[in-house]
């Protein structure tokens, strides 16, 4: 698929969240990815990153018809990704995922504007009824961000996920087009 980078509506003056590219992928970039404290939540923490691995990665969702992958601007610092997808056009659903990779941006409500346009972008622009996200049940900011979006919890995996050599839970959330 071809597409022209699409930008979204912020609800913050100083956000500004826009498909990436490889053009995007700095050196910084990639650092966030191989930063265990950013990416302790994540399934990234058991890769290791270069310019290449990054690049071939934001190319794989750009050309993918099933998900979207934008960057996180602040101030048109790139300090976080959101991606829409895969997206299950039968079923009428794709999951949510994101990282600020920026530390000095956390806990500033920044994933939580993100959460709002991208969700607000899947269910009006692609005609999603559901979008869905996970995460460790000890990560209570990303947890308290998909809430503030009026995602709800709707299950509990328990022991699913290994964090530190220890089990932990993997709580789903979900939002539908219909609680907008």
């Amino acid at each position: 698929m071809v597409r022209s980078a699409e930008k979204l509506p912020s609800p913050r003056q100083d956000m500004m969240l826009k498909e990436l590219h490889s053009d995007h992928v700095t050196e910084n970039y990639v650092a966030w990815m191989n930063n265990p404290e950013i990416v302790r939540y994540t399934e990234q923490k058991f890769m290791f990153h270069t310019m290449e691995t990054v690049s071939k990665f934001v190319d794989e969702i750009w050309e993918a018809e099933d998900s979207f992958l934008f960057g996180i601007f602040m101030d048109y610092q790139h300090i976080g990704n959101i991606k829409l997808g895969p997206v299950n056009r039968h079923h009428q659903h794709a999951a949510l995922s994101y990282i600020i990779g920026d530390k000095n941006y956390w806990g500033k409500g920044v994933a939580s504007s993100a959460i709002a346009a991208v969700t607000a972008f899947g269910f009006s622009k692609i005609g999603l009824r559901k979008i869905w996200a996970s995460c460790f049940d000890e990560n209570k900011a990303s947890i308290k961000a998909l809430e503030r979006n009026g995602f709800t919890i709707e299950g509990r995996l328990r022991h699913h996920l290994m964090i530190n050599g220890r089990c932990a839970d993997q709580i789903v959330l979900g939002k539908f087009s219909d609680q907008l």
